[in-house]
């Protein structure tokens, strides 16, 4: 790790590390004695739920999809032939392989390496944490506080990466990951992990509170394809992404959906990566995500850390008081962004104003005390009428065509090899290319494609 030995971690003396625990946990309050004094250790010793699964360097990919399918994890810590850890892979890591289209049988180790099988390359490090920055390794003696603070300063936490690496000294404890804090407040409540985390007490905190509103929730069409809904995912801090068009929300895309279409190698490019998605069995539907927004944040809290169930539901869709309007998502990113934002200001988040989407009339049938209401999108509206608004007419074919023909535009022809089409775009910097048939002279009859 960095210039460390691998499965070995930076050593730090005593002193060192109780002055780093006492500067990353800053002002908490003195009512900290040993009972209220909740710490990464205990979360980590306390909840087995929340232990990430272990994998070799020689694991396949897909094989690392379907252990955290399994498990139902967002990671997984990767160890050699003795047991000892090495590096943490996560469900990111995952979406960027299907993003890029690495095969499924690229290794782990070759995955951490940036090189594959195959000889493709690409800059892993780019992307994921340094697992020997200082921001990610955190002391077993770290009061909640300080872990809520440096889980929310990691740069890759609006990545999905979210996990910190519990050390004392060279010794590896255990990984606090974001489900840590969610099985903390679904079996404390928010009033006992307010009181520590030293917030203002007041009445049960709901999920309105903290949870990411409609409009700024990701959207992608339900005809996408697997890449750009991969891409929306990416962007995600989440990683979910709700499925909606003019007609209403059709469902929740979560990372988990991706993995599934990365071991089961569905095409990135295929079209309509939805009704595939959606169709599957063991699918969540809108009404298995649905969580009321006036409910409890541990109710939710307990949703998310499978209390009771043993099915973790790490993404939860928040719907109207007694109607079936989607107003926003919750996840594990939320409540640590919520309890980041309280221990700041000493207060409880405060309730997002809530603009909605209804689910479409096919999928409300089914459900009770039906609400019709006209959908209400924070956003311009996904129909594609509203494009000839920008112009007396729309668009033509033939408009396009005529101010696409120049220079500038990319050609091949049919008799070439595909490669170097590829090379060509490269080097342009294009997305496509005009296909011209070399026997004709005119460009405007020797367009094929």
């Amino acid at each position: 790790l960095g210039s460390t030995q691998a499965g070995s971690l930076p050593r730090a003396t005593d002193t060192a590390k109780q002055e780093a625990a006492a500067q990353r946990a800053g002002d908490i309050d003195a009512h900290d004695s040993s009972d209220s004094l909740l710490t990464v250790g205990e979360l980590v010793a306390r909840y087995a739920i929340c232990r990430l699964p272990e994998c070799t360097e020689q694991l396949a990919l897909e094989g690392l999809a379907d252990l955290l399918l399994k498990s139902g994890s967002a990671a997984a810590v990767v160890v050699d032939g003795s047991g000892k850890f090495q590096d943490l892979i996560t469900e990111t890591d995952i979406l960027r392989c299907l993003w890029h289209g690495v095969p499924q049988n690229c290794t782990v180790g070759e995955w951490l390496q940036g090189r594959s099988s195959s000889d493709l390359l690409w800059n892993t490090r780019r992307f994921r944490e340094s697992l020997s920055d200082p921001k990610v390794i955190v002391p077993p003696e770290l009061p909640l506080h300080g872990a809520v603070v440096q889980l929310q300063h990691l740069p890759s936490v609006s990545h999905g990466f979210g996990h910190l690496l519990v050390c004392d000294g060279k010794d590896f404890v255990g990984v606090l990951s974001l489900l840590h804090v969610a099985s903390a407040i679904a079996e404390s409540g928010w009033e006992a992990i307010a009181e520590v985390l030293g917030v203002q007490k007041t009445a049960t905190a709901t999920v309105s509170e903290f949870m990411e509103p409609l409009h700024q929730v990701p959207f992608c069409m339900p005809g996408s394809t697997m890449q750009q809904l991969v891409q929306a995912l990416l962007k995600s801090p989440s990683h979910a992404v709700l499925v909606a068009d003019e007609q209403g929300v059709h469902g929740l895309a979560t990372a988990h959906d991706a993995l599934v279409a990365f071991r089961e190698r569905l095409c990135p490019s295929s079209e309509a990566a939805w009704p595939t998605m959606s169709g599957r069995p063991g699918f969540l539907d809108l009404r298995q995500r649905a969580i009321c927004s006036d409910s409890s944040v541990q109710q939710a809290a307990a949703a998310m850390a499978a209390v009771g169930s043993g099915r973790p539901l790490r993404h939860l869709v928040a719907v109207k008081p007694g109607g079936t309007a989607v107003v926003g998502v919750l996840s594990p990113v939320d409540l640590l962004r919520g309890i980041h934002l309280a221990t700041q200001s000493g207060l409880p988040p405060s309730e997002a104003s809530m603009p909605s989407l209804s689910p479409p009339l096919a999928q409300e049938a089914g459900l009770e005390e039906q609400r019709r209401q006209p959908p209400t999108p924070p956003r311009p509206s996904f129909s594609p009428s509203r494009l000839s608004m920008c112009r007396s007419h729309p668009v033509t074919v033939a408009e396009v065509l005529e101010r696409r023909r120049g220079p500038e535009v990319l050609t091949c022809c049919t008799n070439e090899v595909l490669a170097d089409a590829c090379d060509s775009m490269l080097s342009a910097g294009r997305t496509a290319a005009l296909v011209l048939d070399p026997a004709t002279a005119r460009q405007g009859s020797a367009v094929r494609g």
